[in-house]
């Protein structure tokens, strides 16, 4: 992202308000890290093909809040293509196979999980076109310092559970070559 911009001569400054660089750390919380660890805990708990048909559930979620919040227009197919989306939701609900030969349901907390993962996906993709949108920041731009946030995020949560185990955080740079495979 950072090549891009610069060679197409964008900017790579930080955000220039405090609120739209705390904005742009919470589509991070809300996309990278509820939807995604929501999603890896859903395919756990009820395998891919479902998690992830589930989690992609999201456009449902986008396409009400894009109408009410940013004014975008409602037409027949915008209506139609969320209404197959949650048809489909309704089949994978159930699972072929069950005691009896008959449907039983799918195990409920890894549909739970699923649908919030779609929520985080869909709120961090609302978030970037906000930001793009209203605030006229590039798109690559929004993703760049989506990264650094994400990578700040990451290490501070994987320094403080060190220090909260008593281990040093420091001793990574201690490890012999083959730490690292």
């Amino acid at each position: 992202a950072a090549a891009l911009s610069l060679s197409e001569g964008r900017s790579l400054l930080p955000p220039q308000s405090a609120g739209v660089a705390s904005f742009m750390i919470l589509l991070t919380l809300s996309g990278n890290i509820m939807g995604d660890v929501s999603y890896f805990r859903a395919i756990q708990l009820i395998g891919m093909s479902r998690g992830i048909t589930i989690a992609s559930s999201y456009p449902i979620i986008v396409t009400l809040v894009s109408t009410l919040w940013m004014g975008e227009p409602l037409t027949l197919p915008v209506v139609m293509a969320p209404l197959l989306i949650v048809g489909g939701l309704v089949l994978l609900r159930r699972e072929p196979g069950g005691a009896g030969g008959g449907d039983r349901p799918s195990n409920p907390a890894g549909f739970l999980w699923a649908l919030v993962a779609a929520f985080g996906w869909a709120s961090m993709m609302l978030m970037q076109k906000w930001l793009i949108t209203e605030k006229q920041i590039q798109p690559v731009t929004v993703t760049l310092w989506r990264s650094y946030s994400l990578f700040i995020i990451c290490w501070t949560y994987w320094i403080s559970s060190r220090l909260a185990t008593g281990q040093n955080p420091a001793a990574i740079f201690r490890m012999g070559r083959s730490a690292w495979g």
